[in-house]
């Protein structure tokens, strides 16, 4: 039950910040890609970016309160000439 409530809480804290993220165009509507803010002051792309069960469980998380199951894919995204851009971490959903 204790270990519930913190997923609860991110949930809440991603739905808060779900009005900054966008959908990117897929190539289906089955597979929709959100570009997270890296500066939204939540400390959302701190967790995302360490590549361990923390980044799993919040791109999970914010899969699941955009409506869909769970995320399938999670990655920083990468400027034309390999400069990273430390705005934005694209997070994949399945349904």
């Amino acid at each position: 039950m204790i270990r519930s409530l913190p997923v609860l809480g991110f949930a809440s804290l991603l739905v808060l910040a779900a009005s900054g993220a966008r959908a990117t165009d897929a190539t289906t509507n089955d597979k929709p890609t959100f570009l997270i803010s890296a500066r939204d002051g939540y400390g959302v792309a701190e967790c995302l970016t360490r590549g361990d069960e923390c980044s799993l469980q919040m791109a999970n998380a914010w899969c699941a309160a955009q409506g869909y199951h769970h995320a399938s894919d999670l990655r920083v995204m990468v400027a034309e000439g390999g400069r990273t851009m430390n705005e934005e971490i694209a997070v994949t959903c399945d349904n």
